[in-house]
């Protein structure tokens, strides 16, 4: 197996930084864990956002990837209540890296970095322009319901029992059989 580029090790190394430091991250610790310089991260990178664009680039796939995987085929082909279920279920039992949580505040701090982000949720989660309003609403909620399991679960501020996480999804399953 091909050993993984400086690029991607930078970007991974920067997900698992924020996992074990929170916000003291710093380029010094990045360039250490993914076996680099804190020049060879400014050569990939040369400014933070372009690293934070980059993170947030992984993880969209990651994501991706696995929604692909719990639907058994693409994205594309899936209708919007299925897509909600699968990152519902990709939230509850997916690969969830604290880094995350990290890189999704700080992006959320800077609202100029959000269009990516925003248009990932429209390409996959809106719903119909045609769509009623009721349907629209249980959608939205489902989607939120996703979203609220995803951040408990990447911040650690709450454990969720087997049978919570089990009950959300039962929920979410509800809102989005329409």
């Amino acid at each position: 197996m091909a050993r993984p580029s400086a690029r991607s090790r930078i970007v991974e190394a920067a997900l698992t930084a924020g996992a074990a430091v929170g916000e003291s991250v710093t380029l010094e610790v990045v360039a250490r864990s993914a076996g680099v310089t804190k020049q060879g991260i400014l050569y990939h990178f040369p400014e933070r956002r372009d690293l934070r664009s980059a993170m947030l680039e992984h993880v969209l796939a990651r994501w991706e990837q696995e929604m692909h995987r719990v639907l058994g085929g693409p994205l594309e082909a899936a209708a919007v209540p299925d897509r909600i279920r699968a990152y519902a279920r990709v939230s509850a039992h997916g690969d969830v890296v604290p880094g995350e949580g990290v890189l999704f505040a700080e992006i959320l701090a800077r609202p100029d970095e959000l269009p990516p982000y925003e248009a990932w949720v429209q390409r996959w989660f809106a719903p119909g322009e045609h769509d009623d309003p009721a349907r629209r609403a249980r959608l939205l909620t489902a989607w939120l319901a996703a979203n609220g399991l995803w951040s408990v679960l990447v911040t650690g501020k709450r454990r969720l029992a087997r049978a919570e996480v089990a009950a959300v999804l039962a929920v979410v399953d509800d809102l989005t059989a329409v």
